[in-house]
């Protein structure tokens, strides 16, 4: 099976947006992240607020997947008592 995760990273005002949507597991997931745009050296400039808007919108799709699992899980449970 394969999935494609669709990152899409935007400016918003004084942050960087990232959104990250999946479709998996018979779901659409959508998450974002968000990071600063300002205060970084010229050097950190051009990769960590991009960066932590990608890790973070990425990590929020992690959880929403998770969250579909464990609710899976629950019901599994409580079916085979």
């Amino acid at each position: 099976m394969d999935l494609t995760v669709k990152l899409h990273e935007t400016i918003d005002g004084d942050e960087i947006l990232a959104t990250a949507s999946l479709d998996a597991l018979g779901e659409h997931y959508e998450a974002e992240g968000r990071a600063p745009r300002g205060g970084w050296t010229k050097t950190e400039a051009g990769v960590v607020p991009s960066g932590l808007a990608l890790a973070r919108a990425l990590r929020a799709l992690e959880a929403a997947v998770m969250e579909t699992v464990h609710e899976h899980i629950d019901r599994a449970a409580t079916d085979d008592v």
